[in-house]
């Protein structure tokens, strides 16, 4: 979870989220941002808080590097550049700016995270539809 929120309310968020698991590393932003390629250990980082446009960035950038599949939340116009560099970026729809809603690729009309769970589960019946159709299709 990588949050502008401080450390105290981000590692209260994560462990009844079940985000933050032992091992996990909680880092501060600015102290993420003056580390080097070698100190990062993005794998075992659970914890981003009180983190600048500039860490998400870098944080984005890096779990690219690594291979990693990114789906990132906003609803402000300064998380337009990581919901667009995001594989999927989701915004909020009632709360979330305008940028922000033409930046991310899915928009939570209801502003609810549980819609997340919903979009995912509509996406693989869709994914798996669609690999079925084009089976048949091929070997039919």
């Amino acid at each position: 979870m990588c949050t502008g929120d401080n450390v105290l309310t981000a590692c209260s968020i994560t462990m009844q989220c079940g985000i933050h698991m032992a091992g996990g590393i909680i880092m501060e932003g600015p102290v993420f941002c003056q580390l080097n390629e070698s100190q990062m250990l993005i794998p075992h980082l659970q914890v981003l808080a009180c983190s600048s446009l500039e860490d998400k960035k870098i944080l984005v950038e890096k779990l690219h590097m690594l291979g990693k599949i990114i789906a990132i939340t906003g609803d402000g116009t300064n998380d337009s550049p990581t919901l667009k560099t995001a594989h999927v970026g989701l915004s909020m729809g009632i709360a979330g700016t305008k940028v922000a809603k033409e930046a991310s690729d899915i928009i939570l009309m209801d502003n609810n995270f549980s819609s997340i769970i919903k979009v995912i589960m509509w996406g693989c019946c869709m994914n798996d539809t669609v690999w079925k159709f084009l089976q048949f299709q091929i070997f039919y």
